[in-house]
């Protein structure tokens, strides 16, 4: 499938502008960026850095999703913050996912805002919000 979405577009090591600074997001082609999931939620990223992402980007690949411990409340909170802009915003997502989409987060302290996470989710993932993501405006 990423092969497919990439097959006529060149490699890009452009970087987004986030308040005046470079946010490095060296994988990407045009309008489709592809990240790891330890890239987008475990490094250091700010709200805003994913509605730049969300902005710049129609496709956003990630790789590897991996469930989210409960000892790991910043991880779970950049997820948050990054599912709801590309919902928003109306990214056309796609993520490799290692478990199920109800077992991504285990633990307490995030479980009300992970269900609507959840819920969005699921709602991404419909033929509804595919024809109205960015990606066919």
């Amino acid at each position: 499938m990423i092969d497919t979405l990439i097959s006529n577009k060149k490699l890009l090591n452009n970087n987004v502008k986030v308040l005046g600074r470079d946010l490095n997001v060296t994988n990407n082609y045009g309008n489709i960026l592809i990240i790891t999931f330890d890239e987008l939620c475990y490094q250091e990223r700010s709200y805003n850095d994913y509605i730049a992402m969300c902005q710049q980007f129609d496709i956003i690949i990630v790789k590897d999703v991996n469930t989210i411990e409960s000892t790991n409340n910043d991880v779970i909170i950049r997820f948050i913050n990054f599912i709801d802009n590309a919902y928003s915003m109306k990214v056309l997502l796609y993520m490799s996912v290692n478990v199920s989409l109800d077992q991504l987060y285990v633990g307490h302290n995030y479980q009300q805002p992970f269900q609507r996470t959840l819920s969005r989710l699921y709602e991404i993932n419909s033929s509804e919000y595919l024809l109205h993501s960015k990606y066919h405006e």
